[in-house]
């Protein structure tokens, strides 16, 4: 089937495949099926795993991904240690929600976690609370690239594996395909892609545009109607998360609506 068929087939109903990620910008979770109302974004920041954020304050090893990260965070911030792959962020700088990390819960894939404990690996991570037990939720992501020269350059976003998690969920071509359409109107976009069924597009590369991460440019993989081919897909999510823009950057499609569904 070609991709302008399955552009066709969309708009009546059916899924058109292009693509959205971040996957652990380019290493995905499970499929998303989180309720954005169901929690508060809170920060978002880029870590360079050191061995000093492996062991905690007492000289004790640490064999736990979220005890590493609550390390790290109170490293850079407490004790200011912060590497050139280390960025400061707002909610963490002290103490207090230092603290908070212990319990948090991770969107993270075997193969990173075991890198946070066994290995240095860059990360990105988009952090959340809970609306009903206040729960923090981190995003967890790790970049392929070396961390950019110089620590002011910490800031700078870089290549993600998985597609970020404001991005995951139900998504139709209209509200009303969410409750009353086919059930093939329906797109799920987790951590590794978009899928459908009628095919999927599996994120093979993540970039987020700006600060925000409110565009993402995906190179992906396509599959679906008994063929296979490669895109470059843009999103752009509206400020209130309810509104994703979709364009085929290349081949070059037009731009199509997403709405997500309650």
């Amino acid at each position: 089937m070609s991709r302008r068929r399955w552009r066709q087939i969309a708009t009546v109903g059916f899924l058109a495949w292009s693509y959205c990620l971040w996957p652990s910008a380019l290493g995905f979770a499970g499929l998303g099926g989180c309720d954005k109302a169901a929690r508060d974004y809170l920060t978002e920041y880029c870590t360079e795993i050191a061995p000093e954020d492996q062991v905690s304050n007492k000289g004790e090893a640490l064999s736990d991904a979220v005890a590493i990260l609550q390390q790290d965070r109170f490293n850079v911030h407490v004790r200011g240690l912060r590497r050139k792959g280390d960025s400061v962020d707002a909610y963490f700088a002290g103490t207090t929600h230092c603290v908070e990390i212990a319990g948090a819960m991770l969107t993270i894939d075997k193969e990173t976690s075991a890198a946070i404990v066994d290995g240095n690996p860059s990360l990105l991570l988009d952090v959340y609370r809970h609306k009903s037990n206040g729960r923090l939720e981190f995003s967890v992501g790790v970049s392929d690239e070396a961390p950019p020269k110089g620590i002011d350059a910490a800031e700078t976003l870089r290549p993600l594996h998985e597609i970020p998690l404001q991005y995951h969920g139900k998504w139709a071509y209209s509200a009303h395909n969410c409750t009353g359409g086919e059930p093939t109107a329906i797109i799920a976009i987790d951590s590794k892609g978009l899928h459908q069924s009628e095919g999927e597009m599996i994120a093979l590369g993540v970039l987020p545009m700006g600060s925000s991460r409110r565009t993402i440019i995906i190179n992906a993989r396509n599959s679906g109607g008994g063929g296979k081919w490669d895109s470059e897909e843009e999103f752009t999510l509206s400020s209130d998360g309810d509104i994703l823009q979709w364009r085929t950057v290349r081949p070059d499609q037009p731009v199509s609506r997403l709405f997500r569904c309650r």
